[in-house]
């Protein structure tokens, strides 16, 4: 089991400082390598819930653009309403205009009235 070795490895370093015996020259290099496997899965977890929360921070953004296209739309709508409501007041104030009785007019020149 490699966790087991590098547990050996680094009691026989501290038996090694006690008795007064030379330290060897690269333990972590002897380490290194048993370490790799017990990192991996908490390396391999990491990144799994790094994507979990990408996923969901994408998932959030979605709805916020789909509910941001929603309001464009209905503001859309409502702003084509008030544009077809003042276009038939517009009109309708032509109709009511044109509908009134105006005084005659009369030519300056020949008098005649039109």
């Amino acid at each position: 089991m490699p966790g087991s070795r590098a547990n050996g490895l680094i009691v026989a370093e501290r038996l090694n400082r006690k008795k007064g015996q030379p330290v060897s020259e690269c333990p972590l290099s002897d380490i290194a390598p048993f370490r790799r496997p017990i990192a991996v899965p908490f390396i391999m977890i990491s990144r799994s819930r790094k994507a979990e929360r990408d996923r969901h921070q994408a998932d959030e953004d979605y709805r916020t653009n789909v509910e941001a296209e929603r309001r464009i739309e209905d503001l859309q709508k409502r702003l084509a309403e008030i544009e077809v409501n003042k276009l038939n007041r517009i009109i309708e104030m032509r109709s009511l205009s044109r509908g009134r009785i105006r005084p005659a007019r009369t030519d300056r020149r020949s008098g005649a009235r039109y």
